[in-house]
């Protein structure tokens, strides 16, 4: 969905208009409402006040402004949960997606662990539905940084574990990106969405630096970044799944595994076409500015 498309939704649906900063941001809790119905997920109103865009508001105005007319309009609120009036539905089955996501990261664990303990690995994070408690199927979305000039090669390794496994269709490596090209270029809606919900499993400090690199996002919330990020990796590192992977990334690893990934990089010629590189619809391998290009 691009961001014209989802800027526009609040203001086409009937009924008064308001104005102002007031306005402003019943908008934008509108819009950011509408954004989790297209995923069938209500939001708490902590994951509001966390995902909300374009607008700087603390939670006891966000309950103060759904307690308004506008807001009361096309809005409904049961307990923490926030979403769409007459989508009551959305409830019950966000409850079974969520136990569906704790049965799947468990079941998953050793190979989460493995993931985290792979050379050059930095950073585990989850992405996508899991890192919602929204699990849909049984893929559990990942997003991975790595050592400068290295993704191609981790990427290469996950696969081969996971088909090893008998998991090759368990993980989706949504993004993977080195440490030199931490700085996304897609600056879009989408990608700020993918950015603050991100859950990291393993490597506090890449994931601190990932955040600064992209302070952006932060800026877009205007509520700073030190808060999104140190509340992000505190509350979440090593806690899915109870405890699905240890708190640092990079961990011991078979040592064959680790002589077959420190080969000397591709030639630059071979991995510069990493940086541009998207080998699915949600999967992107990224490499920073380095001489190796990797991505």
């Amino acid at each position: 969905m691009s961001t014209a498309i989802f800027t526009s939704l609040a203001p086409t649906l009937p009924g008064a208009r308001t104005f102002g900063r007031s306005g402003e941001v019943d908008r934008a809790i509108l819009r950011t409402v509408l954004y989790a119905a297209l995923f069938q997920a209500p939001l708490t109103v902590s994951q509001l006040h966390r995902s909300l865009m374009d607008v700087g508001v603390d939670r006891i105005e966000i309950r103060s402004r759904l307690r308004r007319s506008y807001l009361r309009e096309r809005l409904e609120c049961r307990g923490e949960n926030v979403y769409l009036r007459g989508r009551e539905a959305c409830l019950d089955l966000h409850h079974e997606r969520r136990r569906r996501t704790r049965e799947l990261l468990e079941t998953h664990r050793p190979l989460l662990q493995m993931v985290a303990r792979l050379p050059f690995v930095r950073l585990v994070a989850l992405s996508g539905a899991c890192a919602h408690d929204n699990a849909t199927d049984g893929n559990v979305d990942l997003f991975l940084v790595v050592r400068r000039g290295r993704a191609w090669s981790v990427c290469l390794a996950i696969l081969i574990l996971a088909r090893a496994l008998g998991r090759a269709r368990t993980l989706g490596l949504n993004y993977i990106v080195d440490e030199d090209g931490l700085a996304l270029p897609e600056h879009d809606l989408f990608t700020a969405a993918e950015i603050v919900g991100l859950r990291p499993l393993a490597g506090g400090p890449s994931y601190l630096r990932f955040v600064e690199a992209n302070a952006w996002v932060a800026e877009r919330s205007r509520r700073g970044r030190p808060a999104l990020a140190r509340g992000r990796a505190r509350s979440r590192l090593a806690v899915h799944a109870g405890g699905a992977v240890p708190p640092g990334a990079g961990c011991a690893f078979p040592p064959a595994m680790g002589r077959l990934l420190g080969r000397r990089p591709l030639p630059a010629a071979a991995e510069a076409p990493s940086r541009r590189s998207r080998p699915g619809p949600a999967r992107r391998v990224r490499g920073g500015r380095g001489a190796s290009g990797s991505g």
